[in-house]
Parts: C-alpha cells; structure tokens; sequence
C-alpha cells in the first residue's frame, strides 16, 4: 500500500509539473505571437512585405536581431527602406548586420546608391567602411589597410559628409585623413566633368606640354576602368585643369586684345586723286 500510494503521489507531483511546464509553454508561446505580430505591423508601416513566423524554434539572439531590423526599417527614409526592401530586407539584414544597420542610417551616399550590395566587397576580410563603400556601390573607394581609428574616420566620412559623392564620381579614393580628403574633394570638383578634363589635355597637347596631357590621360584612362586614383594624387591633377583653364583664358584675352588694338588703330588717309586735265587741252591737241 506505502508503495501504491507513494507511486500515486509521484504520479500526481509530474502530472502537476507537466500542467506547469504547458502553462508556461503557452504563456511564452502567446508572448512569441504578441511580439512577432507587432513586429510584422512594424514592417508593414515601413513598407516592406517580408514578415516574421512565430513558428519554429527562435536562435538565442533571433528576437532582438528581428526588432532591431524593425526599428531600422521604421525609421530608415523612404530611399533606403525601398533599398532595404529590394536587397531581401531582413536576409541582408542577417547576412551583415552591422552593414545593413549603418546604410539603414542613411547618409548622402546610401541615398544615391542605385541598390544595397551585401557582400559586394571582395577583397577579402574588408572593414566595416569597405563594406558600406562597396554596399552603395562605390567599392574600393577606401583603402585596405586601415587602423581601427582611421576605419572608424573613414565611415564617418563616407556616411555623414558630402564631399563623399564627389570624390565617387571622380573615383577618386577615401582617405582617412580630414585635411587630404578635403583637399582631394577640392581637386574632384575640378575632375568631375570628363569635358573639361578632355579640354585641358587639349590644350596641353597643343601647347606641347606632354607630360601634363600625359597626366590627365592617364587619369581618364583609370576612371573609364572603373579604377580609384589615390587621393594623395587628385589635388595635383585638379591643379593641371585650372592651369589649363587660366592658360586658355589668357590666350583668348590675348586674341582679343589684338583684334581690339587692329579695330582701334588709326586708317591711313586715301590717296589723293590725280588732277583733272581741263577738257579744252583735249579738243585741241586732237583737232576737236
């Protein structure tokens, strides 16, 4: 009997903890439910149509990964939520989170990004500003090699200045220090037409200046390419296009002057006209 009713005993203490284990189930399984539903209207009111399950079982950093993604989404721009959108929303958000959560900040550069490029950085094990370069399309616009402080300079840059849309278009690199940067932005301004260049190598080719055609040439050739041209070396061609452009405006102030200095210089008098031999000598020495 002892052993009957200790096995009835044991019998009703597991039943017990069985409706505690299945109450708490429940209990968190209808907490999962309330937090993905609010999660999926989230996503919804930023206009993505991917959306949570609350099936399965959830990886140990799975909810606060799917509402940080929310958070972004939200309060990403227009732009950048219909990139988010585009590049697969929250898969790229799981493939690089840090990545995809800076460009979903914004920034001049995410902004005029024509798509978000997840891993679109192959040179290797490239940092977290290569990255985000490479993801707006501008990949190796920053150097490799690059210090923790410099990576962290050249994010910043990339994200919060707009001189980096400028030295893109040039394809001129990043540099991670403030001073060279902005002097390589200046001399982008002076490289952003692919005219003006063209003129300037003009200009030196028929001033017979080879080595500055040569120069600017060069440089054409590598943007055509996709290439980047270091920032220590930009200031140095802008410099050759504003030498070209003073140069030419010289030449045509010159041409000017003279055509002036011709208009203005006195005429000479006309010659004067022969006198009139009187008509009377003329019937006479022919009889008339």
């Amino acid at each position: 009997m002892l052993r009957r009713a200790g096995s009835a005993t044991a019998r009703i203490g597991a039943g017990a903890a069985a409706r505690a284990f299945a109450e708490r189930a429940a209990g968190l399984k209808g907490r999962r439910e309330k937090l993905v539903a609010g999660l999926n209207e989230a996503l919804t009111r930023a206009g993505l149509t991917g959306r949570f399950s609350a099936a399965g079982l959830w990886e140990v950093f799975e909810p606060l990964q799917e509402a940080s993604f929310a958070a972004l989404a939200t309060e990403a721009s227009p732009t950048v939520r219909a990139l988010l959108q585009q590049s697969g929303g929250y898969v790229a958000y799981a493939t690089d989170p840090a990545l995809v959560g800076q460009f979903a900040h914004g920034g001049a550069l995410a902004e005029s990004a024509s798509t978000l490029r997840v891993g679109a950085d192959q040179r290797g094990p490239a940092s977290l500003a290569g990255r985000y370069a490479a993801a707006c399309g501008a990949g190796g616009m920053t150097p490799l090699s690059l210090g923790a402080a410099e990576q962290l300079a050249a994010l910043r840059a990339l994200m919060e200045e707009e001189d980096a849309l400028v030295l893109r278009d040039a394809r001129i690199g990043l540099s991670p220090e403030p001073a060279l940067r902005r002097a390589a932005a200046r001399a982008a301004r002076q490289l952003a037409g692919v005219a003006g260049v063209e003129r300037a190598i003009d200009h030196f080719e028929r001033s017979r200046d080879a080595e500055s055609a040569a120069a600017l040439t060069d440089y054409l050739a590598a943007r055509r390419a996709g290439r980047w041209i270091a920032a220590s070396s930009a200031p140095a061609l802008g410099q050759l296009v504003t030498r070209a452009g003073v140069e030419q405006e010289e030449a045509q102030t010159r041409v000017v002057a003279g055509m002036t200095a011709a208009a203005a210089a006195p005429q000479p008098a006309p010659a004067p006209s022969p006198p009139e031999k009187p008509k009377g000598f003329l019937r006479r020495l022919f009889g008339g």
